[in-house]
């Protein structure tokens, strides 16, 4: 541009225009700096509040915690904080709070697990299955005998015979019996309670007034069961 003379001084025009070219790009440098820092700033903090800075948080049950064979049980969970959530067993994906109804057939501990960009973490819920209750044994009268003292009599009357009995059962329970004669004559109905299986004995005393003979067995009613008759003979003099 050159130099020009302004009232005998030189003016180096070249280089005003140097320096305000200078002082502009300054400006506009610094002034881009001052929009772009702000924008940085906050785009920094809207990534950092969208990352979570904790594992998930997991709640997870079972209602009932035991249950009976073939009945169901409830897994019931809420989950806040995570990206995903699943079960085990083959429940699979799950939404972050639920229940579902599941029938084991053996006592079970189910896993949930929840993820998100922070970690892991898992929760168990435990459901127990109650061990079936003991069958009790079925109760029946297996066996039953009867034996008659003296069988044979020859003397003076009335007299007095002894009528043994045993009956045998198979679990704890309790029968009735009676005895009975061929004369179409009974005793008064008895009980006899077993504690356990075996056999249980019972006598009864029997007078006879005159002279007879017949038979006497013992019969148990419950299940209807009867002794073979035994033989008695009574001569009176």
């Amino acid at each position: 541009m050159g130099n020009k003379n302004m009232g005998g001084r030189r003016v180096d025009v070249a280089g005003n225009i140097n320096y305000e070219v200078y002082t502009m790009k300054k400006f506009f440098i610094l002034s881009l700096a001052l929009l772009i820092v702000p924008l940085v700033l906050v785009a920094g903090c809207t990534a950092k509040a969208q990352v979570p800075n904790a594992k998930p948080s997991v709640t997870f049950t079972t209602e009932p915690s035991a249950i009976n064979p073939g009945d169901s049980s409830n897994l019931t969970w809420n989950v806040t904080g995570a990206n995903s959530v699943s079960i085990d067993h083959g429940i699979g994906v799950v939404n972050t709070s639920g229940t579902i109804a599941v029938a084991p057939v053996e006592s079970t501990t189910y896993t949930l697990t929840a993820t998100n960009d922070v970690g892991t973490i898992t929760r168990y819920a435990v459901a127990t299955i109650n061990p079936p209750e003991p069958q009790l044994a079925s109760f029946r009268v297996t066996n039953v005998v009867a034996s008659i003292s003296p069988a044979t009599f020859t003397g003076a009357c009335p007299r007095t015979f002894t009528l043994n009995g045993t009956i045998t059962a198979t679990a704890a329970g309790t029968v009735s019996y009676r005895w009975e004669r061929d004369d179409i004559r009974y005793s008064d109905v008895q009980t006899m309670t077993f504690t356990t299986a075996g056999s249980l004995s019972t006598t009864k005393l029997w007078e006879f007034g005159e002279t007879s003979s017949g038979w006497v067995k013992l019969h148990v009613l419950t299940g209807d069961v009867s002794s073979s008759p035994v033989t008695y003979s009574l001569t009176c003099n």
